[in-house]
């Protein structure tokens, strides 16, 4: 989701003590611009990355349609010239597994590399007593449908489990052995998984397990923290080479650019798939993409941090470490930040020792988990369009870009515009007494000058994010009725403008947070991350992959039913959020609560945005 920037004016322009280099500064300071570590060597490409990877995404479910399809329904399979003339035969392979469908594992090949057909029956030479093949035939089998389902549920449930654990691993040591070698880790899983795709979709056949063997790539990739992984260490990246006060402004940009080349890419894939005819051209373009980002990280970025800093974080992980449970610290170190969400106690007000817990994190990361279920969706929304409408990948990347379109347009224009002229008017701060003049005397000296306090009032956010999920459960619940493409592809337009709930639900966060005492703002979006990412990568995929592989015979549309509850469920725990604005003067409401922790101290207004970024939702796209 994107950062807005009214959300982000309190952080942006807010006074702050760390206008003073970074600690590195003056050992990069005597290098050439080109030795220079810079949060632009990684902003520069993001746009290109993220063209790359966003023309892949309808086309991939297409492919395992295809694949599943040649397996489990030879018939509606697109033979090759030289089958169609060749007798056929059967080739004994082990499959990984079945997922629930006995199959015979027929000897096949799916003709990529042939031109697609512009019609039903033209471009093929079916074999002999075979029906004309089809793309809908497939798409809209039940057991290929299932099978399908299948393989991208225990995909993402494997890739997920395996960065959950691998993710807190290698961003430590990044810490002690610098962001470059985590980079180029990372990307090596994007090249593997890509290699795979590629050698399975042309080779299916000759490889263990058919088409089941994509499965290695996910795997691999998870491995080495996948996408997880990269962001940690990018954003530890440009943390490190970007002042504090401007790291807000980095990385709403490199958000901003991420969604612009997510914007773009589904539509340049099917401009491309459509001048080429060939459907394995886009991953030919995304695979030439990563390979060029990973020659540029391997040999041009340079190192973020010194050789002192490592040896200093080694020292010190080492000495934390050296105890008999050190071990199984680090297995679980990926659960520790967790705690900052958990409930906490505080005084009630109007009395002096009586306490209660305040829930309020606590339902922020609950509604954020919940909504976060939706982004393991988007590849059952692919096969749902395909089977339903007959729609290719082609129309699935125009529709992937409008919806694209509709966010970046909510997110950039009209979402800011909502804020700018409905937001509350800061009040007017009064004498406090009435011995206090309304103008300063002339004789006196003169007050010195004090910036200007920005006015923030948490329950205009609370609004906001009520109101953008009460957007996304109507657009949801409307799926269920809409059997036509038309008015599905309105209301999927309609759910974009729901994308309101990210920046709002930080914001919230935060102010929570600060409230506390609170001054680690990276600790609290890294608790939401893992939060976030065991309910969209582990969770996700297995509900909805099995809730579409029980109903697709008979309600598919039950998948929408599911999201649905998810938000409205949601919804119910943001209503439960109580939280009171501040007064001109920066003070709270008098029944405001006080929290234990640092209870004659005034919550800081200005938190560390060190590392002010939520990874999950940096670098998800939810249709």
């Amino acid at each position: 989701m994107g950062i807005d920037p009214e959300v982000l004016a309190d952080v942006v322009d807010a006074p702050d003590e760390g206008d003073e280099p970074v600690p590195e500064s003056d050992e990069f300071a005597l290098l050439p611009w080109y030795k220079r570590p810079s949060a632009w060597w990684l902003i520069s490409l993001t746009p290109l990355t993220a063209v790359a990877t966003a023309c892949t995404l309808a086309p991939r479910v297409e492919i395992y349609t295809r694949l599943a399809c040649a397996e489990i329904r030879p018939e509606f399979t697109p033979l090759t010239y030289r089958e169609a003339s060749a007798p056929q035969h059967l080739a004994l392979a082990q499959p990984f597994g079945d997922f629930g469908l006995s199959s015979k594992y027929l000897e096949y090949e799916v003709d990529f590399d042939r031109p697609l057909p512009r019609s039903n029956t033209s471009g093929y030479e079916p074999a002999p007593n075979k029906l004309p093949p089809t793309t809908k035939q497939c798409s809209s089998d039940p057991k290929v449908q299932a099978a399908v389902s299948s393989l991208i549920a225990v995909m993402g449930t494997l890739a997920g489990i395996l960065t959950c654990l691998t993710t807190a691993f290698w961003g430590s040591l990044s810490d002690r052995y610098g962001r470059k070698p985590i980079m180029s880790l990372a990307i090596t899983g994007f090249l593997v998984s890509d290699f795979n795709f590629i050698l399975v979709a042309r080779a299916a056949k000759y490889l263990p397990g058919g088409y089941r063997f994509i499965m290695f790539g996910p795997i691999f990739d998870g491995l080495l923290g996948g996408m997880s992984t990269w962001g940690a260490a990018s954003h530890a990246y440009m943390a490190d080479c970007t002042l504090p006060h401007a790291r807000a402004r980095i990385f709403s940009l490199s958000m901003g650019l991420l969604f612009t080349g997510i914007g773009i890419g589904p539509t340049l894939g099917s401009f491309l798939i459509r001048a080429t005819g060939d459907l394995l051209s886009v991953f030919y373009l995304a695979t030439a993409a990563h390979i060029g980002y990973a020659l540029f990280v391997f040999f041009i970025i340079p190192e973020s941090l010194s050789k002192k800093s490592m040896l200093e974080n080694r020292k010190r992980v080492s000495e934390n470490h050296d105890n008999q449970f050190g071990f199984f610290l680090r297995v679980f170190s990926f659960l520790r930040p967790v705690a900052t969400i958990l409930p906490k106690r505080v005084v009630v007000p109007g009395t002096v020792a009586q306490t209660r817990l305040d829930w309020n994190l606590t339902f922020l990361a609950a509604a954020s988990a919940l909504v976060s279920f939706l982004f393991s969706s988007f590849q059952i929304k692919f096969q749902y369009a395909q089977a339903q409408f007959g729609w290719t990948s082609e129309q699935l990347g125009y529709w992937l870009s409008a919806v694209g379109a509709a966010r970046a347009f909510h997110l950039m224009i009209s979402l800011p515009l909502f804020i700018k002229y409905f937001k509350p008017k800061p009040p007017i701060h009064l004498p406090s007494s009435a011995s206090e003049p309304l103008l300063n005397d002339p004789a006196s000296p003169p007050k010195p000058a004090t910036a200007p306090v920005k006015h923030h009032s948490p329950k205009f956010d609370i609004l906001l994010l009520r109101l953008s999920l009460a957007i996304e459960v109507v657009a949801y619940s409307s799926l269920i009725f809409f059997r036509t493409p038309q008015w599905w592809f309105i209301a999927t337009i309609v759910g974009a403008f729901g994308s309101g709930f990210g920046p709002a639900l930080q914001s919230i966060a935060l102010e929570v947070y600060a409230r506390r005492g609170e001054t680690e703002a990276g600790k609290l979006f890294g608790a939401l991350s893992v939060v976030n990412s065991l309910c969209s990568s582990i969770l996700g995929p297995m509900i909805y992959g099995a809730t579409y592989i029980t109903t697709v015979v008979s309600f598919p549309q039950a998948i929408f039913v599911v999201s649905g509850a998810f938000l409205s469920t949601a919804f119910i725990f943001s209503l439960f959020v109580r939280i009171r604005d501040r007064r001109a003067d920066g003070t709270l409401d008098e029944d405001h609560v006080e929290y234990t922790d640092g209870d004659d101290a005034e919550p800081q207004a200005q938190v560390d945005r060190e590392e002010d970024s939520d990874d999950s939702e940096a670098t998800r796209f939810n249709p």
